[in-house]
């Protein structure tokens, strides 16, 4: 769940870019820092492939008289990094899952929607955007056709369509994703005792040194991931 900092006295939100191998999630973490003028940082990259994850912070907006200081990742799809991918799911105030629409991608784009929003081990409770990628490609399947398995999920907000390369789509979906972790924090905090806000969040996405030394940790002894800070 959103937090505050008590150094810096801003609302951290964690949004994190989930998706099949390809789909485009370092691309649309990319192209998200090129519309704002930000960096991205990849602690560890094999062939063109995210091996930990991908790493942007950007502060814009304000809610509960504080700044809104956001810390974006986006997780490996390799399969044989599935508990990296699970920790930083896990971490997620607004998920965004990028969809690879083309016709080769698509049913695997699926089967991984359906795991994340079923009930094993991997499922993310946060609200979701759903990016259908790749739109500029000749070889997509249709649009109608791309938003069927998602459009009447409850965890799905809103439907994309996005080319990452050429940054199209990308900032809305993000700028809504924070909107419906601002909402869901707000509404936390209206039933919960403020001094419990700080104790529900698996893994805080601090930085990327932090965030790099934790998924190490979780690998070396096998623990479940734990509260930082």
């Amino acid at each position: 769940m959103a937090f505050f900092d008590p150094i810096t006295n801003k609302l951290v939100i964690q949004v994190v870019y989930d998706g099949a191998p390809y789909s485009g999630k370092t691309e649309s973490v990319r192209a998200l820092a090129q519309l704002f003028g930000r960096e991205v940082e990849t602690p560890e990259e094999v062939d063109g492939r995210t091996m930990l994850f991908d790493w942007m912070q950007h502060e814009g907006g304000e809610r509960f008289g504080r700044a809104i200081d956001c810390r974006v990742v986006s997780v490996p799809g390799q399969a044989d990094l599935a508990e990296r991918r699970r920790t930083l799911l896990q971490a997620a105030d607004a998920l965004i899952f990028v969809v690879d629409t083309t016709v080769d991608g698509f049913e695997r784009s699926v089967s991984l929607f359906h795991e994340i929003t079923g009930d094993g081990p991997d499922r993310v409770d946060a609200p979701m955007i759903v990016q259908l990628n790749k739109r500029d490609r000749l070889d997509t399947v249709n649009s109608r056709r791309a938003r069927e398995p998602f459009a009447q999920h409850p965890s799905v907000k809103h439907i994309f369509l996005t080319w990452a390369l050429e940054r199209r789509g990308i900032r809305e979906s993000f700028v809504l994703a924070v909107s419906h972790a601002v909402r869901r924090f707000a509404a936390e905090r209206r039933t919960r005792p403020h001094d419990d806000m700080h104790s529900t969040q698996p893994v805080r996405l601090l930085n990327p040194q932090q965030l790099t030394a934790i998924l190490a940790e979780l690998e070396a002894f096998g623990s479940d991931p734990y509260p930082v800070g």
